[in-house]
């Protein structure tokens, strides 16, 4: 039987014995000295799904954007974009690449707005939105590159989006 707690302590029962307590382990437990991370293998296949993932939903925005621009309150299209930035942002957090999900969830928090109606969207929003894909490509080529999300400029992008979300 495999060790199911590599992180932690499994749950013992004790039992006292003279002087000492005995723990009680479960059949084929190996006790670990220190946690063990993930496989570097692990880490190369599930960064490689994270890039070919957000390139195939990146690829799909396309055609939202084209139903937005001729009906810019079509609700299917923004929701939509919104779940594209949504999973992007989730999946950065997980990543651990802080710098595009900061960006993609400034996206994230436009689209909402726009989503509930708090907001309409104008040539700007369209603009700003449009840019931040394009941000968020040059952010996966340099994440290829270097296994890193740092280096891709978003201060501009980032202060567009805050002020267009705050209307």
């Amino acid at each position: 039987v495999p060790n199911t707690y590599p992180c932690r302590r499994p749950p013992a029962e004790t039992l006292r014995e003279g002087r000492g307590i005995r723990r009680l382990r479960p059949m084929g437990y190996q006790p670990v000295s220190r946690c063990e991370g993930p496989r570097v293998e692990d880490i190369d296949e599930l960064l490689q799904e994270f890039l070919v993932e957000s390139h195939e939903l990146l690829d799909t925005l396309d055609e939202s954007f084209v139903l937005l621009e001729e009906n810019p309150s079509d609700s299917v299209a923004l929701g939509s974009i919104f779940r594209v930035m949504h999973t992007i942002k989730g999946t950065c957090g997980f990543l651990g690449f802080n710098n595009l999900e900061g960006l993609a969830h400034k996206a994230e928090n436009l689209l909402s707005l726009l989503r509930d109606g708090s907001l309409s969207l104008s040539t700007a929003m369209t603009d700003a939105l449009l840019a931040t894909v394009d941000r968020i490509r040059r952010f996966l080529d340099v994440i290829e590159a270097t296994q890193h999300d740092e280096g891709v400029e978003t201060a501009d992008l980032d202060a567009r989006l805050v002020a267009l979300a705050e209307g």
